[in-house]
C-alpha cells in the first residue's frame, strides 16, 4: 500500500512512537518468521523431492522385479524355493521403506496444516498491523493540521501587528508635519513681535529727534526775542508766548496721539501675539502630549511587536524544524512502507507459491498414496504366486523324490 500525508507537526505523544514503534517490531518479527518459515518449507521442499525420488527408484526396483519375476515365471523349472528366499529380504525392505514413505506423508501433512495455521496467525498479525499504521497516519494527520492552524492563526495576527505599526508610522508622521507647522508660525509670529518692537524704536527715535528739533526751534525765537527791541520785545513776548503754548500744546497733542496710537498698535499687536503663540503653545503643549502619548504607545507596541517577532521566529523555526522532521519521518515511514510492502508481495508470492507447492503436494500424496496402494496389492499379489509356486515346487520335490525312491528301489 501507499501512503501520502501533509507534513507540519505537533510533538507527537509517548503512546504514538511506543504504537509505531510495536508495529514496526512486529513487522520485523512478521518478516523474519516468514523468512524461517521459507527456509523450513524450501527444507520440506528438499526432503519431499528426496522422498519423491526414493519412490522412482521404488518404481524402478519395482520394474526390474516384475522383470525378473516374469523371467523367473518363464523359467518354472527352476529352484523357485532359492528364488523366495532370494526376494524375501528385499520385500521386506521395499514394505519397510513403503511404510516409511507412509509416515513421510503423515509429517508432511502436519507440517502443511501447521503452515496454514501460521499463515493464518500472519495474515491476522498483518491486519493489526495495517490498522496500527492507519491510526498512526490519522494522529500524525491531526497533529500536522493542529500546527498549520498555530501557523496561520500567528501569520495573521504578524499581518495585522505590521498594518497597525504603519498606521502609527503614518500618524507620527502626520503629527511631525503639525508640529513643524506650528513651529514655523510661532517664529512667524515672534518675527512680527520683533518686527513691531523695532517700529516702535524707530517711532521713538523720530519723537525724539522731533523734540529736539521744537527745542532747538524755541531756542532761535528766544535769541531772536533778546536781540530785539524792548518793545518789540513786549509785544511779540504774549504772541511768541501764545505762540509757543500753541506749539507746545500741539506738539503735546500730537506726542500724545501718537504715543496713544502706538501704544494701542503695539498692544494690539502684542496682545494678538501673545494670544497667538499662547494658542499655539497650548496646540504645541497639546501636540507634544499626543506626540509623548503615541512614543509611549509606540514603544510599547515595539515591544509587543519585538516580543510577538520573536515569537513568531520561534514558531517558524519550531514550523521548519517540524516540516524538515515531519518530511524525514515521511520518507522513511513511506520508505518503511515500501519496504513492507515489498516484503508482504514477497511473503504473498511465496504463500502463493507454497501454496501451490502444497497442492502439488498433495496432489503427488494422493497419486503416491494410489501408486503404493497398487504396488503393494501387486507386491502382496506376487508374494501370493510366489508362495503357490514355492507350494507346488515343494510338491513336484516330493513326487520327484517318491519318484527316485521307487525308481531305487526296483
Amino acid at each position: 500500500m501507499s501512503t501520502s500525508y501533509s507534513m507540519h507537526r505537533t510533538v507527537t505523544t509517548t503512546s504514538t512512537s511506543h504504537g509505531y514503534g510495536s508495529a514496526s517490531h512486529a513487522a520485523e518479527e512478521f518478516v523474519a518468521a516468514a523468512e524461517r518459515e521459507k527456509q523450513e518449507m524450501q527444507q520440506l521442499n528438499s526432503r519431499l523431492e528426496a522422498y519423491i525420488s526414493r519412490v522412482r527408484q521404488l518404481e524402478d526396483r519395482n520394474k526390474e522385479l516384475v522383470i525378473e519375476l516374469d523371467t523367473l515365471r518363464g523359467s518354472l523349472g527352476n529352484d523357485i524355493g532359492q528364488i523366495k528366499f532370494k526376494f524375501n529380504d528385499s520385500l521386506v525392505k521395499v514394505r519397510r521403506e513403503i511404510t516409511e514413505a507412509h509416515a513421510g506423508t503423515i509429517g508432511v501433512e502436519v507440517k502443511v496444516n501447521r503452515l496454514r495455521d501460521d499463515l493464518n496467525d500472519y495474515r491476522h498479525r498483518y491486519e493489526e498491523a495495517r490498522r496500527e499504521v492507519e491510526r498512526e497516519k490519522t494522529t500524525w494527520g491531526g497533529a500536522i493540521a493542529q500546527a498549520q492552524a498555530e501557523l496561520d492563526t500567528n501569520k495573521s495576527r504578524y499581518a495585522a501587528i505590521l498594518d497597525e505599526e504603519k498606521r502609527l508610522y503614518a500618524e507620527q508622521d502626520q503629527l511631525y508635519h503639525q508640529l513643524a507647522a506650528a513651529k514655523d508660525e510661532l517664529d512667524a509670529a515672534i518675527a512680527d513681535r520683533l518686527r513691531l518692537q523695532a517700529e516702535e524704536d524707530d517711532l521713538k527715535i523720530e519723537l525724539e529727534f522731533l523734540g529736539r528739533i521744537h527745542a532747538q526751534e524755541i531756542t532761535e525765537l528766544r535769541a531772536l526775542l533778546a536781540q530785539a527791541p524792548a518793545d518789540t520785545r513786549e509785544f511779540f513776548k504774549n504772541e511768541l508766548a501764545l505762540a509757543i503754548r500753541e506749539i507746545k500744546a500741539e506738539y503735546d497733542k500730537i506726542i500724545q496721539t501718537t504715543k496713544v496710537d502706538l501704544e494701542t498698535i503695539f498692544q494690539t499687536k502684542i496682545a494678538a501675539v501673545e494670544a497667538s503663540v499662547a494658542s499655539k503653545n497650548e496646540a504645541a503643549t497639546f501636540r507634544q502630549e499626543e506626540i509623548r502619548k503615541m512614543n509611549e504607545s509606540i514603544t510599547t507596541l515595539r515591544a509587543k511587536l519585538s516580543e510577538l517577532e520573536a515569537r513568531n521566529a520561534a514558531l517558524e523555526r519550531e514550523a521548519n524544524t517540524l516540516q524538515i522532521q515531519l518530511g524525514e519521518d515521511q520518507r522513511a515511514y513511506e520508505s518503511e512502507l515500501v519496504k513492507r510492502d515489498n516484503a508482504l508481495r514477497f511473503m504473498r508470492e511465496d504463500c502463493q507459491t507454497l501454496i501451490a507447492e502444497l497442492q502439488a503436494l498433495l496432489n503427488t500424496k494422493q497419486t503416491l498414496d494410489t501408486e503404493i496402494a497398487i504396488y503393494r496389492k501387486l507386491v502382496e499379489s506376487e508374494e501370493g504366486r510366489f508362495n503357490h509356486i514355492g507350494q507346488g515346487v515343494t510338491v513336484q520335490q516330493q513326487e520327484i523324490q517318491r519318484f527316485g525312491s521307487r525308481c531305487n528301489a526296483s
